[in-house]
């Protein structure tokens, strides 16, 4: 469980244009609700915008959900609301801050995939709305970072960057604006990340030594990254994917949101066993599931070496 939390940054092969200071479904209008009820978990629509809420979708002991819709808004009719808990995983209590952001988490290879493609983007401003409510001192941040890999160290380059955190209990939206910091202005970058995070003690390299208070909680809305003046960016298009039945029984109907070149899925069992690959051939795909056994089961999505999405089915007979 300890390497379920570990951290790895990476990029996603997906990509399409936007619209200059919109970032997709940026306003936290569309959620759904996934698993089975009582141990259902709110997501937000769409591949930009992840959490941690699938550890609430492992058998027991289950993670806590931290990130929840709410009509507490600034703008429009719903918001972000995270909130900090404990995951008790005996003999260990494990923080999980509430965390919203470009993070993907990859159950089957215990990692969370932070960043979205945004080839040479470089926003000026990193803008949008919070209130916060922390508990024992702990405090909240907002973060936002552009990179580029370099296959020469196979790691990141951190060209711009910018974060803040905020201590004050503030108990009415109020817009934050923040200015992004660039080091290395000669580097193009190819990637963005932004997060939200309830509790500011957060590590992004290994989440089992953040540190925070049960309970602090923020709410988020109308976020959004402005570009200079005439300027359009291309930020990680939505290439949705639904899983139905759920709970499946003999066959589980996979839909993606366009044709891959070379599309698999890959599932896997709670304890991160590989059990089989399917080609994903259409749009629209059959995968036969009558030999798995009752339980929650975890995939991946690929096209060719590139991860795309990650999700859970449950099998129920």
């Amino acid at each position: 469980m300890k390497k379920l939390l570990c951290v790895i940054i990476t990029m996603f092969a997906i990509q399409a244009g936007i619209a200059q200071s919109i970032l997709p479904n940026g306003d936290f209008e569309n959620w759904t609700q996934v698993g089975v009820a009582p141990d259902q978990v709110w997501q937000l629509d769409g591949n930009f915008w992840g959490t941690l809420n699938e550890l609430k979708l492992l058998p027991p002991p289950t993670g806590p959900a931290t990130v929840f819709r709410t009509d507490t808004v600034q703008s429009g009719q719903y918001a972000a609301r995270m909130t900090s808990a404990l995951m008790q995983y005996i003999p260990l209590n494990i923080f999980i801050p509430g965390m919203l952001g470009t993070a993907l988490l990859d159950m089957p290879h215990a990692t969370i995939h932070l960043g979205k493609p945004c080839p040479a983007c470089k926003p000026d401003r990193f803008k949008g709305y919070y209130m916060f409510k922390p508990v024992g001192g702990d405090s909240c941040a907002v973060l936002l970072m552009v990179s580029k890999w370099n296959s020469e160290t196979n790691s990141r380059d951190t060209i711009g960057y910018v974060r803040q955190d905020y201590k004050d209990a503030v108990d009415t939206y109020t817009a934050f604006d923040l200015p992004v910091n660039y080091t290395y202005s000669e580097l193009v970058p190819d990637s963005i990340t932004i997060l939200l995070v309830s509790s500011g003690g957060f590590s992004v390299t290994n989440l089992m030594g953040g540190v925070g208070q049960v309970g602090s909680t923020m709410w988020a809305d109308a976020i959004t990254v402005d570009y200079p003046s005439g300027i359009q960016q291309i930020v990680g298009k939505e290439v949705a994917v639904n899983t139905f039945p759920n709970p499946a029984t003999t066959v589980l109907t996979v839909v993606l949101g366009e044709k891959l070149n070379t599309g698999t899925m890959e599932v896997y069992d709670v304890n991160a066993r590989h059990i089989s690959t399917f080609l994903l051939t259409d749009v629209r795909s059959s995968i036969p599931i009558a030999y798995l056994a009752n339980g929650t089961y975890f995939y991946k999505i690929l096209d060719g070496k590139y991860f795309l999405n990650s999700g859970s089915f449950i099998v129920k007979k």
